[in-house]
């Protein structure tokens, strides 16, 4: 997922004892805390360990697909930013989290969320994202059997591009129906990966 859009955490209950990390968020969704007691924020750093931790069935982390999945999302999610991250507080966030989300990104991007939304990056957010949307239709064509990136066999690179599709979803039927309709190898994706999706909500 976009780094942009990744939600930071504010509540000192839950990250008390967790290291915080460097850069612009130091708390961030997903945070696990491992059967050693480790504390894993970040998907990326997360898969891993989880694949260690239960390696059958693999979900083949560390096959190449994985990254060229990371790069065709982040190109994707990254031109629709200024469409998509104004709608974050309104729809997924409580209203002290919404608050400092809110102020956090103004100081991100040197406007408030409300400009940014009406913005010419919004406007244009569909058109750019369109050569990521293409990275994506490439790597779920390259096999004629199948939903998935290597056909018949779920691999993490699905879950990467279906994180994506969830996390759009949840910021409207309206955007998430606009990016379904790109291709009709988006929604065969997303079907094949429901059952991974029923805790989405956890």
């Amino acid at each position: 997922m976009c780094k942009l859009c990744q939600l930071t955490f504010t509540f000192t209950d839950f990250v008390r004892g967790i290291p915080a990390a460097q850069g612009k968020m130091p708390y961030t969704s997903p945070t696990v805390t491992l059967p050693d007691g480790r504390h894993v924020m970040g998907s990326e750093k997360i898969a891993p360990e989880l694949e260690r931790l239960r390696p059958e069935p693999s979900l083949h982390v560390d096959d190449p697909m994985t990254e060229k999945a990371t790069a065709a999302v982040g190109e994707f999610f990254g031109a629709l930013v200024p469409l998509l991250l104004p709608r974050v507080p309104k729809r997924l966030l409580n209203p002290s989290s919404a608050e400092y989300f809110e102020e956090t990104r103004k100081g991100w991007f040197g406007m408030p969320l409300s400009e940014l939304e009406q913005s010419k990056g919004a406007k244009e957010a569909w058109e750019k994202a369109q050569p990521g949307a293409e990275k994506i239709k490439g790597l779920l064509k390259q096999r004629t059997e199948g939903p998935f990136v290597h056909g018949e066999q779920v691999t993490y690179a699905d879950f990467i591009i279906v994180g994506s599709f969830e996390f759009i979803k949840l910021l409207g039927d309206d955007v998430y129906e606009k990016a379904m309709s790109l291709d009709p190898a988006f929604p065969k994706l997303y079907e094949a990966c429901k059952p991974w999706l029923k805790r989405s909500d956890h």
